[in-house]
């Protein structure tokens, strides 16, 4: 008797952290599950999709209120890399809605993607097009900075100074 409550007790504590994840739908035809909630939660529009690709929607929400946040994004994120791999793609999120705290009375954690999925060419395309952006913005900064030291320098600053490093940080703004 005594093992079977303690394996009752384990069985509810680990029912306690599940969360509950209707299937993957797709976002044309179907209603957010934010829709008419007594709390909508906040929404974070984090891609456009230029594609015209089928979006998706998967939404997923804590069982309890003592569910963290990011493991019910977690899960969310999980189940539609899945989904996405089944077809050899990868997952691009155009939306994102999550509940906002405090996480009572009902309030339980929900996270909902709204989600494409793309070929990993594209994405890794878009990564490196990125990437080369970022190189050349650093490189912009660097010959700003370089410009500025001789500024300073020209004005008579000695360098290694707080007062030349303050005007290097003003004539290069």
């Amino acid at each position: 008797m005594n093992l079977f409550i303690r394996i009752s007790i384990l069985g509810l504590l680990v029912l306690q952290g599940c969360a509950s994840a209707p299937p993957v739908q797709n976002a044309a035809t179907t209603k957010s599950y934010f829709d008419g909630a007594a709390y909508p939660g906040q929404i974070y529009n984090l891609s456009d999709d230029k594609t015209g690709a089928e979006q998706y929607r998967v939404f997923s929400q804590g069982s309890t209120g003592f569910v963290s946040i990011a493991s019910v994004q977690s899960n969310a994120e999980g189940r539609a890399k899945d989904f996405c791999s089944r077809e050899q793609k990868t997952i691009k999120v155009l939306q994102q809605q999550t509940s906002t705290p405090p996480h009572v009375l009902g309030n339980f954690p929900r996270v909902e993607l709204v989600f494409i999925c793309v070929d990993k060419s594209v994405l890794s395309e878009q990564k490196a097009r990125i990437s080369s952006d970022i190189k050349s913005s650093q490189g912009d900064v660097s010959a700003t900075m370089d410009q500025g030291k001789q500024k300073c320098l020209d004005l008579g600053f000695k360098v290694g100074t707080e007062s030349f490093g303050q005007c290097v940080l003003r004539v290069s703004k």
